[in-house]
């Protein structure tokens, strides 16, 4: 599988157009390095992303398995994703193991069954700074941007507010309070 290079800029938001035929400004791409506010999970609103990998021979930073095993375990208890679902509960702790694994394969091969075009390789990848490339250049929805617009679909009071959600773990809390902007 393909793998992005994450962008090695670090400047503000950066806005390129183009004159089209007509004429007219046309944006032709919006791209913004979300790695500039350097913490691990964080909150785009209202999007939350990871600063790495997690799943298969990812880092598996804490934060970032934290909020996957959130999203997943939130998920998982919503009607819409009962079904074989794997034995062993999910543990929101930040810890990436064989449980943790077993609940991204169920969930990424549960939702490609119903018609989501995802790649489930087991991983859920940084996703693209490019709003437009959030489906990947083989047309596949990232990861973790079908989390968010999944959770964000059934729970969107809370999925708005996570930092302040009582759900949420206190240690994700509090990575998301002080990245809030």
């Amino acid at each position: 599988m393909q793998r992005r290079q994450k962008s090695s800029q670090k400047n503000a938001p950066e806005i390129s157009a183009h004159a089209s035929a007509s004429g007219q400004k046309k944006m032709n791409r919006f791209a913004f390095d979300l790695r500039m506010w350097g913490c691990m999970a964080k909150k785009y609103v209202p999007f939350y992303a990871i600063d790495s990998s997690v799943g298969k021979f990812a880092s598996n930073k804490t934060a970032d398995v934290s909020l996957v095993q959130f999203f997943i375990s939130e998920l998982a208890k919503h009607p819409d994703f009962a079904g074989s679902q794997p034995v062993t509960p999910l543990t929101v702790d930040g810890l990436y193991g064989n449980v943790t694994q077993q609940w991204i394969t169920w969930y990424q091969n549960f939702v490609k069954s119903k018609g989501a075009t995802l790649i489930a390789d087991g991983r859920i990848d940084v996703l693209s700074p490019v709003p437009s490339d959030w489906p990947n250049t083989t047309g596949n929805m990232y990861t973790i941007a079908h989390l968010n617009f999944s959770f964000r679909k059934r729970f969107k009071t809370r999925h708005g507010a996570l930092e302040a959600d009582p759900t949420v773990p206190p240690t994700l809390r509090a990575t998301f309070k002080s990245a809030d902007f």
